[in-house]
Parts: C-alpha cells; structure tokens; sequence
C-alpha cells in the first residue's frame, strides 16, 4: 500500500521523452567536444603558423621558435630518460634541455620556416574553403557562436540557464511547478518569436530579399514565404561555390604541403579546364565565359570565383543561421522540460541548478501492503 505522502510515480508516457532528452544531452556534449577541440586546433594553427612566418628575430617569431624548440627538446629528452635515471636526474636533465631549447636552438634557426608557413598561411586565408569564411579567424568566431548556443541548451536542459528565481522561492511548493512550466512557456515562445525575426532579418540584410514590393498604390511588405525563396537560392548557390572550392582544395593541397607556391602552381590551362568541366555553364549559363583566363600561358588563383560575386566570406551569411537554429534548439529544450514536469520525471527545485548536473527523477514510493 503506498504513503499518502509519498510522491506520485513518474507517467509511463513521458518515458520516451525521458529517454529523449538523455540521447539529445550525450549527442550535445559529444558535439561541444568536437566543437572545442577544433576550435583549439584552428587557434593553434593560427598561432603558429602567424609565429613562424616571422623572421626570428621579430617578438612573436623569436616567441614560437623558442617554444618549439623548448618543447621539443624537452619531449626527446624526456622518453630517452624515462626509467633509466632516477627521478631527480630525469627531472634535472630534462628542465636544463628545455632551457637550452628556449635560450640557445630556438635562436639558430630564426629564418627557417619562413617561406613555407607564409605560403601555407596565404593558401588557407586566401584560396581555400577557410576563404569563404573570412579565413581562420572567421571560423574560430563562427565555433564560438556554436560552442555559446550548444552550452546554452545544455544549461536549459539541466536547469542552469539564467534565471529570476525570487518569485518561485516565495510561493508554496505546491505552485513552484505550473509557475516554472509558465516561464519555461515564456521563454519557448520568445526564442521562437526571435528565430522568426532573426531568419526573416537575415534574408533582407544578407541574402537582399526584397523587403517591400507595389502593391497598387502604396508599398507593402513581402511576404516571408518570398523572403525565404530567395535565402534557398541563395544558399544553393553558396553550396555549389563551397563544392567547387572543396574541389580545388583537394588539388592544391598535396602542392601546397610538398611547398610549391599556391599562387604558382595552378596553370591557366588547368583553370580553364576545371571551369568548362564543373558545370559552370549549366550554373551560369551565358556568364562561364567571363570565368575563362584568357592567357593560356599563366597562372591563376585556385579560389574559386561567382559572376558578379565577391566570394571571400560568402559563407558567412549561411553561418549566421547559427542562431536561429540555437534559438530553436533553446526552445525546445523549454519545452521538453515542461513535458517533463508535467509527467513527473523531473521536479521542480530552485536550488537544483546548485547541486547535481541534473535534477533528480521524482522518488517512487512503493511500499509493499
């Protein structure tokens, strides 16, 4: 026979919610650790990279070399030592290498490196897929934007976003639940609201959908389904130009790495070629030709170029769909926490965010008669 005041078993019916929002939260921490380890790795390539096509001699280029060296010659020492010398030894032999690394090697060779990283660096920023995003510091604030949205629907999901809890501290337990479901309502429809506003401002501003068309007399809004007609097009466009450079990065790359110049290493012949065989003419019809070099003897960029285009950041107007999609995936995460509630899995408690990563499901009671 179970307790009057026992608290009530969860519903069987917000179990495949339950298990839901479990395998969206392993799929969202899984994602946020791709998120900042590419992150660390774009920003540690920039770093060295920006480091060693400097001469030595210059602040940061003197900086990375001596790193380098310090933690190489650290690492060597290090394995060659391990377990053959004791531990005062090891540790002496292995600082006094670092030392040497950082003050000595790191200053002979202050001009190697700097040819091959000064093409390297050029080819990403200027004539790769990194291009079309503005280059390396473009992606590492478009992985931020990302790492910020997916840490926010993790905080919603647990219980930790922000929040005004005065008001649920001074009601009855009893009313903490429908005044929390209230809010979560709230804020649901507020970043749906948001996402609406956002995407709709978007195509104006970026994809230029025409914001107002005749309408007899006057001028008169268009419609959003119009608005949305032209971001597809244009996002259609920016995949066909992600393709082809993806296309041409899969050729330069191997040049590139082996230290031929990006800029010198592509034939006007072999522009020409990639263009009439990368159905440019079906894309562009009566434009292609514009895209032809008309030397057959030079060499041209491997970017790849739209008529009537600049294409470097072109991307970054599909990027900034970002946060709509955060918004969304914020609300919905609102939304699955109030189904939640109602269904008894999770409890409502203004000092959760305080203790377990996530609130405890209801206790069931069951107490044998």
């Amino acid at each position: 026979m179970q307790s009057a005041d026992a608290p009530k078993a969860p519903a069987r019916w917000g179990q495949p919610f339950e298990k839901f929002d479990a395998w969206w939260t392993r799929m969202e921490q899984r994602l946020l650790v791709a998120i900042i380890v590419t992150e660390m790795l774009a920003i540690f390539v920039w770093v060295l990279l920006k480091g060693l096509s400097a001469v030595g001699t210059l602040e940061h280029g003197a900086v990375t070399r001596a790193a380098l060296s310090c933690i190489g010659l650290g690492t060597v020492a290090h394995l060659a030592l391990r377990g053959r010398v004791s531990k005062p030894v090891h540790g002496t032999v292995v600082v006094a290498v670092s030392l040497i690394g950082w003050i000595v090697v790191g200053r002979m060779w202050n001009t190697q490196g700097v040819v091959y990283s000064s093409n390297v660096m050029g080819w990403l920023q200027n004539a790769s897929v990194l291009m079309l995003l503005g280059g390396l510091r473009g992606w590492v604030t478009r992985l931020t934007l990302w790492l910020a949205l997916v840490g926010a629907s993790l905080a919603a999901a647990s219980g930790r976003h922000i929040s005004i809890d005065v008001l649920s501290r001074s009601i009855p337990k009893r009313a903490q639940p429908a005044v929390a479901c209230m809010g979560w309502a709230a804020a649901t429809l507020v970043c749906f609201v948001g996402t609406y506003a956002f995407v709709d401002n978007i195509a104006v501003t970026k994809f230029d959908a025409k914001a107002f068309e005749p309408c007899g007399s006057k001028t008169c809004d268009t419609t959003f389904a119009s608005r949305i007609e032209v971001v597809k097009s244009g996002v259609r466009e920016d995949m066909f130009a992600l393709g082809k450079q993806v296309s041409l990065d899969l050729k330069m790359a191997p040049r590139v790495i082996t230290g031929k110049p990006y800029d010198k290493s592509f034939t006007n012949t072999e522009w020409n070629s990639w263009i009439t065989s990368g159905s440019f003419a079906e894309r562009y019809p009566g434009k292609s030709a514009s895209l032809l070099a008309k030397d057959a003897v030079g060499m041209h960029s491997p970017a790849v170029v739209i008529p009537g285009r600049n294409v470097r950041g072109m991307l970054i107007r599909d990027f900034d769909f970002l946060f709509p999609m955060g918004l969304v995936m914020i609300g919905l995460r609102f939304l699955l926490r109030i189904i939640q509630v109602i269904s008894g899995h999770i409890k409502v408690d203004p000092d959760a965010a305080h203790g377990d990563a996530k609130p405890e499901p209801s206790a069931v009671a069951e107490v044998s008669s």
